[in-house]
């Protein structure tokens, strides 16, 4: 079985050692992955969990920003770590989700030599 632990902010991004906090919380707790969405204000937001997707390889990690500054977390992200992103198939559930065919296009186009 697959246990992920999730962690939601939709006020602000936290610090770095927050949300490297939040991944040791995870870890502590047992989760084989640890999934982190928080609200993007800014491109130093959309940095910080860049961040720790680069600095975090030791755990399965998702990170994923949320809102309209943050729509190339959920395209960029998986390269360079995240193991998923979302899209929406009918209503978004979240902030910055875009439509399935938009994404499954999007990512088509960046990453072409991808299944």
């Amino acid at each position: 079985k697959l246990a992920i632990a999730s962690f939601h902010d939709f006020a602000k991004t936290p610090t770095d050692a927050a949300l490297a906090e939040v991944v040791a919380r995870g870890r502590a707790l047992g989760a084989d992955v640890v999934k982190i969405a928080t609200a993007v204000a800014d491109p130093g937001d959309v940095r910080s969990l860049a961040r720790l997707l680069v600095c975090t390889d030791d755990i399965g990690l998702i990170a994923i920003g949320m809102g309209d500054r943050a729509v190339a977390t959920r395209l960029l992200f998986p390269a360079l770590g995240s193991l998923l992103t979302y899209a929406h198939a009918g209503a978004a559930t979240a902030p910055g989700q875009i439509p399935l065919d938009e994404m499954h296009s999007l990512l088509r186009r960046l990453f072409p030599s991808q299944p």
